[in-house]
Formats: structure tokens, C-alpha cells, sequence
């Protein structure tokens, strides 16, 4: 005959904090979702093309493009790299790849401090939900990384 046993113990789950996987940068995208990724891009750029404060890191950006094809380029790219998909033409744009596409402009660490500023500022009044503190963490991380790997020119004006 089948006995029941009923006296076995009930197995304990994990509480939340004890299996909260680290946030990646892959994760974004799932996170955020493509309009609040638009949102950062062209809120960024704005501030950018808004700059009168330092003409010369607007400039940077404006002679080369319009505000909505910047924004456009940048919403595309932050959304491959943030785990959206092929949004940037299917053109994933190695680090190599990324140093080529910058290589015109004068990328000095002066202009790294204006560009996490106006990054910074960008998203400093924005909501990312439950995990706000991890994303923000994720995001400031990884577009200060990706902004070293682009300079190109010391403060001094000399080529790297």
C-alpha cells in the first residue's frame, strides 16, 4: 500500500535579496525598453545641441550632424549595446570600430568630463523602476569606460 508522508519538510525558497543576479549591461534594454532608451538619447542630444555654456563641445556633434539623426544614431547604438538587438544596421561596432568612428574629433578628457555631464544630467530626473540605483550604476560605469576608450587627444591639444 501507498503511505502519504506528510511530515517531510517544506523546502525553503530563496528570499529576492538572497538571488538578486547582478544587473549587466545586456540587461538594459529589457529593463528600460526602447522608449526610455529614446528618451536618454534624445535628451541627451538636446542638452548637447542646448550647450551655450561650452560652444565648443556642441560643436563637436552639431557640424557633423542634425539633432533627430544624432539622437537617432545614439538610440540605436545604446539600444544594441544595452541587449536590444540589431538596431545599429547589424553593425555591432567593435572597440575598434567605435575609436574609427570618433577618430575626427578631438576627444580629450576635458571633453569626457562635458559629455558624462550632459549624460548625467540627462537622466538625472529619471525613474528605472526597482532596480533605479543598479541602473544607474550600470549605465554611469559603462559610458565612462566607453568614453576613455574614445579619447584621443590630451587637454594639452598633443595626439595619444
Amino acid at each position: 500500500p501507498f503511505t502519504r508522508y506528510t511530515s517531510y519538510a517544506t523546502p525553503q525558497l530563496p528570499t529576492a535579496t538572497m538571488t538578486k543576479i547582478p544587473l549587466r549591461l545586456s540587461d538594459l534594454h529589457a529593463i528600460l525598453g526602447a522608449d526610455k532608451i529614446k528618451e536618454i538619447a534624445f535628451g541627451f542630444y538636446q542638452r548637447v545641441w542646448d550647450d551655450e555654456e561650452e560652444a565648443w563641445f556642441r560643436d563637436m556633434f552639431a557640424k557633423d550632424q542634425t539633432l533627430d539623426g544624432a539622437s537617432m544614431l545614439l538610440y540605436c547604438y545604446l539600444g544594441q549595446k544595452w541587449g536590444g538587438g540589431e538596431l545599429f544596421g547589424g553593425f555591432g561596432m567593435p572597440g575598434d570600430a567605435v575609436k574609427k568612428a570618433h577618430a575626427h574629433h578631438e576627444v580629450t578628457p576635458k571633453s569626457l568630463d562635458r559629455w558624462m555631464y550632459h549624460y548625467r544630467n540627462t537622466i538625472a530626473g529619471m525613474n528605472f523602476g526597482p532596480r533605479d540605483e543598479e541602473v544607474r550604476e550600470v549605465m554611469d560605469k559603462w559610458l565612462l569606460l566607453f568614453g576613455k576608450s574614445v579619447i584621443n587627444t590630451n587637454d594639452d591639444g598633443t595626439k595619444k
